[in-house]
């Protein structure tokens, strides 16, 4: 609020004259402590300015009470400021704003009007993201079959973007959604060639603040049709379907089970590898079909067990023979894990289960494996 009012009675021993005389010289650039001594003025010099009569404009009104305004003068340092107040009821117009009871009841008003538009926003974006997409050659949900319902219900326990229902590929999980880095791929590659998932874009109509900031990430939206579920409705069913109504033969998930538990075999064996500080390599089409060997015969725990002692018997052997740098390591692996396998079988060997290790862990597609093999 304007506080030229507290020193009107400052000048009141100065003729209009001296008032006139004072204002030039100050805005000219006199030293202000030298004015007040010269005029009698008791105040401060940094509040001399404060002391100025108000000046009445020509056609400024105010916009409440439609009054003439008066020009408040200003201190020397900022002499081209404008700013104005109205003397009957204390509205100002100047670029800090005005807190004056009409106008901070009206930032009140338009207070509440912005957060009923936030809340209209959000309730439009939160229809949005609950609306099933409509998109072409979308397939039905009863055409996809249980590999690829299990697939999709894993990459969204893992990658469901934390504010919408889109699958994000960069929110960087700790955990994964199916073992080795070329299966993750596979399956991304199915789900995009099925018409499954899509990329997602925003439409026109749909072009909020908050879905434009979403965007900007690797997103997916889920491209199913013909279903008479809302979004996350669907989702939920996805990512934690209900045994009875899965489409699926015991034959086609034990089929899926072997080759999931043979890529985690592969992921286990690269971990070790670089445990033993041997050079990685590109697993060969060999190794798949040893690992899907021995899995009709041991279990996931009991191959992990194979591949242990196989390596840690190769690195025993190197150390002993001294051998340093690049180790051909890839097919002295296979031989030893087929030659420890054949004699396990041979001689009856009780081959103990290991545990997974870190790096390792059990996927979101191996548990939605194992929830339905459960009755």
């Amino acid at each position: 609020m304007q506080k030229n009012h507290k020193y009107k009675t400052k000048l009141n021993h100065l003729s209009f004259e001296e008032i006139e005389n004072l204002k030039s010289e100050y805005y000219s650039g006199e030293n202000t402590k030298g004015l007040t001594f010269k005029y009698s003025i008791d105040i401060a010099p940094s509040s001399l300015f404060r002391t100025f009569p108000l000046v009445k404009t020509e056609n400024i009104k105010c916009k409440y009470c439609k009054n003439t305004m008066y020009f408040i003068p200003p201190a020397k340092a900022n002499k081209n400021r404008r700013a104005y107040i109205c003397t009957d009821c204390q509205h100002e117009e100047r670029t800090s704003g005005c807190r004056c009871k009409k106008c901070l009841y009206q930032k009140a008003i338009d207070t509440e009007d912005d957060r009923r538009k936030i809340s209209l926003r959000s309730k439009k974006n939160k229809e949005i993201i609950l609306t099933v997409k409509e998109y072409t050659n979308a397939p039905i949900l009863s055409m996809i079959n249980i590999r690829e319902r299990l697939y999709l219900g894993a990459l969204l326990r893992v990658h469901l973007h934390h504010d919408c229902l889109l699958i994000d590929l960069n929110n960087n999980s700790a955990q994964n959604y199916a073992p080795t880095v070329e299966y993750r791929d596979k399956i991304l590659a199915k789900l995009l060639e099925k018409n499954i998932i899509v990329p997602y874009r925003i439409n026109k109509n749909e072009s909020t603040e908050i879905l434009e900031k979403y965007v900007q990430g690797e997103l997916y939206d889920i491209c199913i049709s013909d279903i008479d579920k809302n979004k996350r409705e669907l989702v939920t069913e996805l990512m934690y379907p209900d045994n009875d109504a899965l489409p699926y033969s015991y034959q086609n998930i034990f089929i899926l089970q072997e080759e999931i538990q043979i890529n985690e075999g592969i992921e286990y064996m690269m971990l070790i590898i670089k445990k033993f500080n041997f050079y990685t390599f590109d697993v060969e089409e060999k190794y798949r079909i040893l690992f899907s060997q021995i899995l009709k015969k041991y279990s996931l725990g009991q191959l992990f067990n194979f591949i242990y002692a196989t390596i840690k018997d190769q690195a025993a052997y190197s150390k002993e023979q001294c051998q340093q740098g690049y180790i051909p390591v890839a097919n002295y692996v296979y031989k030893r894990i087929s030659n420890r396998f054949n004699r396990a079988q041979s001689l009856g060997w009780n081959i103990t289960s290991h545990s997974r290790i870190y790096g390792a862990e059990e996927t979101e597609l191996s548990k939605l494996i194992s929830g339905a093999l459960q009755d």
